[in-house]
């Protein structure tokens, strides 16, 4: 396709999205949905992609060849120091709403989120064993996310947060082609889509924005209401295939087709076993999926060469089983050129990432934290369910969730903790609160004539 229709294509879906978008806020406003919640995974989304965005807006990164011969991005100076600033009020904004939550009210605390701190203790216990840093800034601000996820209200509210940073962060990658088009899309290499190129949006690569675009798609279908609720994951999926990112596009298409297939709900009155039973077979097929791959006998340059990032992820496995050696080791592998410089974030497979980082503990810990935001969701389990078997078919090959520190990816963890049942949740004290509130709406609704007696007549008026 030629340039002036790409931008017509991307552009012309960023109006209409953004036309959806403010309806559908406003709408969640008046329903009460925009909560702490919804500002916690919100806030700590946009302010860790903030950073890139202003260096895409202006001008975009040069990139050179690694030592793997693969390309990596050249920030200017300033973008870390604009990264540190911008982590640093992640942190405000979460302690804030930790602050405002703790001394507001006696609060139930999540168990998912208790476990999940648990497994960042682990990994940075590991660091520290390994002669690694015992606390960074980033993983700080990691605890102090996960804390305010363990105390603050679980319903819709934070997939809503979670849903608008997608749609928002789709609207300003597709709006930024008719401004820098040459930033926004880059020529298609090894891959390549429909539309000729592959879209970068506001991050430094396609692959990175297909991952943050199809880990809010579930969100999105669970936070807004009406037809937005289908409309968006639809968008997001459209810009997700356009990245040209082979995992995040598979997770996509799979992804829309289970939720509207199941169709669930975090505000559901009652349970609904076929819909937990579809999910769960969702859910089954991922996690099978992904054995197959990580256990198939791949050479080294199949699947962009990530074979070869597992193997040696799984040398260093062996040899601290149990603890593993925290979030910073990885990255730091690159200095002997073990691994290549764009391969920095991730060992490229969740569960190796978790065994690398945190070792066999920080996996059982792993495994208890999901089965626990399962078993406490309520009827909002279908929807878990499905937002789980995202992160197992990205988890394939790639790393959607940091367990030491924060990274542009948190937000989907912090909004899986808070994910559960509202209204008829499935909860003795959700259920009471909701028939005393249905209660006092049908005492208010129709009240009592007013009778007026005349002194004259003694009629009465209504």
């Amino acid at each position: 396709m030629s340039q002036i229709a790409v931008t017509s294509v991307t552009a012309g879906a960023a109006l209409v999205a953004l036309g959806l978008l403010v309806p559908a806020v406003r709408r969640a406003r008046a329903a009460g949905d925009l909560d702490a919640s919804a500002a916690l995974t919100l806030g700590i989304a946009w302010l860790v992609s903030l950073p890139s965005t202003l260096v895409a807006i202006s001008g975009g990164a040069p990139s050179r060849q690694d030592a793997f011969g693969e390309l990596f991005a050249i920030f200017p100076g300033w973008y870390q120091q604009a990264l540190d600033v911008t982590v640093l009020l992640a942190a405000a904004l979460a302690g804030l709403l930790l602050f405002k939550r703790l001394t507001s009210q006696r609060v139930p605390v999540h168990t998912a989120g208790l476990l999940a701190i648990l497994l960042w203790a682990v990994a940075q216990l590991a660091s520290g064993l390994r002669g690694g840093p015992l606390l960074s800034p980033r993983a700080g601000v990691l605890l102090v996310c996960l804390m305010a996820a363990t105390v603050l209200p679980r319903g819709r509210g934070a997939c809503l947060g979670a849903g608008i940073f997608g749609v928002t962060l789709a609207v300003v990658s597709g709006a930024l082609t008719v401004f820098r088009y040459d930033v926004a899309f880059v020529p298609c290499s090894r891959k390549c889509t429909v539309l000729g190129s592959l879209l970068t949006g506001v991050y430094p690569n396609a692959n990175l924005l297909g991952l943050a675009l199809v880990a809010a798609i579930p969100f999105a279908y669970l936070g807004f209401r009406g037809r937005a609720r289908i409309l968006f994951p639809l968008y997001l999926a459209g810009m997700t295939l356009a990245t040209g990112s082979r995992t995040a596009s598979v997770a996509a298409v799979a992804t829309v087709i289970a939720l509207l297939i199941v169709r669930p709900r975090v505000d559901a009155d009652r349970a609904a076993p076929g819909r937990i039973a579809i999910a769960g077979l969702v859910l089954a097929g991922a996690v099978v999926g992904s054995v197959y791959v990580i256990q198939h006998e791949w050479n080294s340059f199949a699947l962009t060469a990530r074979p070869a990032l597992w193997r040696v992820a799984s040398t260093y496995v062996h040899d601290s089983p149990w603890f593993g050696y925290g979030p910073e080791k990885w990255a730091s592998l690159t200095q002997s050129s073990r691994i290549p410089a764009d391969a920095a974030y991730s060992v490229h497979n969740q569960w190796l990432d978790v065994l690398f980082v945190a070792g066999g503990v920080g996996a059982a810990l792993f495994v208890s934290m999901v089965v626990a935001a399962l078993v406490t969701s309520g009827n909002a389990r279908p929807g878990v369910l499905i937002t789980l078997a995202t992160i197992v078919v990205v988890g394939t090959t790639e790393r959607p969730w940091s367990v030491g520190s924060l990274d542009w990816l948190s937000f989907s963890l912090v909004a899986l903790i808070l994910t559960g049942a509202t209204g008829g949740g499935g909860t003795f004290h959700s259920k009471a609160k909701l028939s005393a509130a249905r209660s006092r709406r049908t005492a208010y609704a129709y009240p009592e004539p007013i009778r007026l007696r005349t002194p004259r007549t003694g009629s009465s008026l209504r």
